[in-house]
C-alpha cells in the first residue's frame, strides 16, 4: 500500500517527461533548468518509489521501456490536470498570472513575439511565458496532449474541441531582384504578375507553405522544385542570389530588411492573399479569459506591423 511519502512530486514528472522528449538526461536538464546531477538524482528516486525504471540507459542513448511510455503518459496527463487547476486557481484572481506554455509557429515567433513578450513583462510581472517554438503540425499535436495551454499560428484549423481567437492578416507581398520584369513592375500588382514564374519557397513541414502553393495555384505560377530553404532568412538569401522571386508575410520585412538591399518588394491589390493569425486553446480550459485578453494584445501588434509599413519609402531605402 502506498504512501504520502511514495508520491512523486510535479517536478519529478517534469523531469520524466523532458527526458523522454528530449532522449537525453542532459537535454532535459537544460530545458529544465537544473543541473544533470540534479535531474538524473530525482528521476532515479521516482524509479526507486514506483519500483520501476522508465529508461534504459546506454551508451548510445536513453530510451523509454515499456512500462516508462505508459507511465510517462500518465505522468503527461497529471502535469495537465495540475496546470488546469492553478489555472482555475488563477483566473479567479488577477488576469494574466501564473504560467502559460505558450507555442507559436516559427514563421511568426522572431517577427512578432519580442515587442509582446517585452510588453507583457512589464504590464503582466507575476505572468510567466513558456514559449516553444516549433511548427504548426507538432505544436498541434502537443495542444492536444495537453502539454501545452494555447498555440499561436495560421487559422482556421478547426481542431474538434478547441476555440479560435483572430488576431489579425498578415499579407504576402511578393520580393524580386530588381533587375528582373517582376521586380521592375509598379505597383500595388496582381495575382496576374506571376502568370508562369517559378516561385522558391520555404520546405516541409512550414504551414506557409501550404498558403504560398495556395497562391501559385490562383496566379498559374509553380515553385522551383531545384531550390529549398528551411527559413525565411534562408529564402531572402536566395531571392538575394538572383535565383527567382518569392512570397514573404508582411510580418517578416522589418526584420528581414537588413538582407533585402538589391530587392524589390510588389504589394498586392486588394483582396490580397495572406495568412489569418490567431490564437488556439482547448475549449474546456479555465484561463479563456486570460487567452482573450492576450489576443487582443497580439491583435494590436500584428496590427502595428503590418498595417503601418510604407513599402514605397522602404523600396526606396533598399535603392540606396
Amino acid at each position: 500500500m502506498s504512501t504520502h511519502n511514495d508520491r512523486p512530486t510535479i517536478r519529478q514528472l517534469e523531469y520524466l517527461v523532458a527526458v523522454a522528449d528530449e532522449g537525453s538526461f542532459s537535454r532535459a536538464a537544460e530545458r529544465c533548468f537544473v543541473s544533470q546531477p540534479t535531474l538524473s538524482g530525482q528521476v532515479r528516486l521516482l524509479e526507486s518509489r514506483i519500483g520501476q525504471e522508465c529508461f534504459e540507459r546506454t551508451p548510445r542513448g536513453v530510451f523509454v521501456t515499456p512500462i516508462g511510455a505508459e507511465l510517462i503518459e500518465h505522468a503527461r496527463k497529471t502535469i495537465a490536470a495540475v496546470d488546469q487547476f492553478l489555472g482555475a486557481a488563477n483566473a479567479q484572481t488577477e488576469p494574466l498570472v501564473g504560467r502559460i506554455r505558450f507555442g507559436s509557429v516559427s514563421t511568426i515567433t522572431p517577427y512578432l513575439l519580442p515587442e509582446v513578450l517585452a510588453e507583457l513583462a512589464i504590464d503582466y510581472p507575476e505572468l510567466t511565458i513558456e514559449l516553444h517554438d516549433d511548427v504548426g503540425e507538432r505544436l498541434v499535436e502537443r495542444l492536444m496532449a495537453g502539454e501545452l495551454d494555447v498555440i499561436l499560428g495560421p487559422l482556421p484549423l478547426d481542431l474538434e474541441g478547441c476555440v479560435e481567437f483572430e488576431c489579425g492578416t498578415d499579407p504576402f507581398v511578393v520580393v524580386a531582384p530588381a533587375d528582373t520584369p517582376l521586380g521592375d513592375l509598379p505597383e500595388p500588382i496582381g495575382l496576374d504578375a506571376l502568370n508562369d514564374a517559378k516561385l522558391i519557397l520555404l520546405s516541409d513541414p512550414h504551414c506557409i507553405r501550404g498558403q504560398a502553393l495556395d497562391v501559385c495555384a490562383q496566379a498559374r505560377c509553380s515553385e522551383d522544385r531545384s531550390l529549398h530553404a528551411t527559413s525565411i532568412t534562408a529564402l531572402v538569401q536566395l531571392v538575394r542570389q538572383g535565383l527567382g522571386a518569392t512570397l514573404l508575410p508582411t510580418l517578416s520585412l522589418e526584420l528581414e530588411l537588413r538582407w533585402l538591399r538589391d530587392l524589390r518588394i510588389k504589394r498586392f491589390s486588394d483582396p490580397a492573399p495572406g495568412r489569418k493569425l490567431g490564437l488556439i486553446w482547448r475549449r474546456q480550459s479555465p484561463r479563456h479569459d486570460d487567452f482573450e485578453r492576450l489576443g487582443g494584445i497580439l491583435m494590436k501588434h500584428t496590427l502595428a506591423k503590418t498595417g503601418e509599413i510604407d513599402l514605397v519609402s522602404l523600396n526606396g531605402a533598399l535603392r540606396e
